[in-house]
């Protein structure tokens, strides 16, 4: 009789083991990447264009805000949306940024919180417009 108890000892540290295991096993985890434009949604740009005029102090040295125009294809006005609009300096730097919704001109007015220097190098460089539009899901 002692020799069976023997023989089960290590086959219920075995059983012990086995389920200690698989209580401790780690799920895998599957990850599918595509790449852009790999998808089976279509996104139509509603914009064309944009056109931005300068709004400027009243010596002329500085940048108080944007009026930013949006089209679409057929030069209407783009009525929805948002328009962010960011000032660079020669560093490709932030200086200034703002965004809104166009009204029912097409017409997106920013007002920066702090004005910009029209100067070379220290200043407002270049304009940066982005659209943000309809999103598709799916």
């Amino acid at each position: 009789m002692r020799s069976n108890k023997k023989r089960l000892i290590p086959l219920a540290l075995a059983l012990v083991l086995a389920m200690v295991g698989a209580a401790l096993a780690v799920p895998q985890i599957s990850v599918t990447i595509q790449n852009l434009g790999q998808g089976s949604k279509t996104i139509t740009s509603t914009v064309n264009a944009a056109s931005v005029d300068f709004t400027v102090s009243s010596d002329g040295t500085q940048i108080t805000g944007v009026k930013v125009k949006v089209v679409d294809q057929n030069d209407n006005p783009v009525t929805s949306g948002t328009v962010y609009v960011q000032l660079l300096d020669s560093g490709n730097n932030v200086v200034a940024s703002g965004s809104g919704s166009p009204d029912s001109n097409g017409i997106v007015t920013i007002t920066f919180s702090s004005p910009v220097d029209i100067q070379a190098n220290t200043g407002a460089y270049s304009v940066a417009v982005t659209y943000q539009g309809s999103s598709v899901t799916g």
